[in-house]
């Protein structure tokens, strides 16, 4: 999975991008751009957006700061991967479970991602 993000460029040139953190697994060394080769820095998302980590070092988290943050977002959302090995897991933007992304249309009917339609449940 190619995940495209958008990169911030601040003044003192530096770059930032805002990331959920299961679309990063698998990958081990922080991306660097520009002439200056300057690591990206990455504001690591929770599934509702709000950050839980800041990081130029992408493999310094995974190895000692990954292990707590697995520890404390995978009670609160556990519809979502927290694999023991992030450095092998698939990167990914979906949920478990039935792998299918859930949402409604317009005339209240529920329509997953695999094109499966169902009646409202009144959720």
């Amino acid at each position: 999975m190619a995940v495209t993000v958008r990169l911030e460029y601040g003044d003192d040139g530096s770059v930032s991008a805002s990331v959920k953190i299961q679309e990063l697994f698998g990958l081990a060394d922080t991306p660097r751009v520009g002439v200056r080769k300057e690591p990206v820095r990455f504001a690591l998302l929770r599934q509702t957006g709000g950050p839980v980590q800041m990081t130029r070092d992408l493999r310094s988290f995974w190895d000692r700061t990954y292990p707590d943050v697995r520890k404390e977002l995978r009670g609160r959302y556990p519809k979502h991967p927290w694999p023991d090995d992030p450095w092998k897991a698939t990167p990914t933007a979906r949920t478990t479970g039935t792998g299918n992304v859930e949402r409604r249309t317009q005339n209240g009917k529920r329509e997953t991602e695999n094109g499966k339609r169902g009646t409202s449940s009144g959720r």
